[in-house]
């Protein structure tokens, strides 16, 4: 009798293999561990960030096919950003903006106002300059 498994090792195929994932707000934290994970899983990934630098830095790590520097709070930046894309994308993920931290109920009505615009104001402007670049089954998160 052989300790060896009689069942192929059958890998699987990278799920996004020939995909290619824009991260705004690519540079740090969330944007930049999913475009590593996104990398691992055989995408191409563009990032952005505000720091060229540290966005130097994260598209080393990640061999990030491009990056680009601007602010993703200036819709005429983005909107650049998206006009200049040599060629069409799948994925688009929006992570830029500053994190409030704290209870909602401690926050005055301006600080909740500037929480939530420094997160869903990008997030509307990529997806209107983004939607003529990404293709048909793309997502925008």
């Amino acid at each position: 009798m052989s300790s060896e498994s009689s069942v192929a090792h059958n890998p699987r195929a990278p799920a996004l293999l020939g995909q290619t994932l824009i991260v705004i707000g690519g540079s740090a934290g969330i944007g930049l561990a999913t475009a590593g994970h996104a990398r691992a899983e055989g995408a191409a990934v563009i990032l952005t960030g505000r720091d060229p630098e540290r966005l130097r830095t994260a598209a080393t790590d990640v061999e990030a096919l491009g990056t680009a520097a601007f602010d993703a709070n200036d819709p005429a930046q983005l909107g650049r950003f998206f006009e200049e894309l040599p060629r069409p994308v799948d994925h688009v993920m929006v992570t830029a903006g500053h994190p409030s931290y704290g209870r909602i109920l401690d926050m005055d009505s301006d600080q909740a106002r500037r929480a939530i615009s420094e997160h869903m104001v990008p997030a509307i402007e990529a997806a209107r300059h983004a939607h003529a670049r990404v293709r048909p089954g793309g997502t925008l998160l």
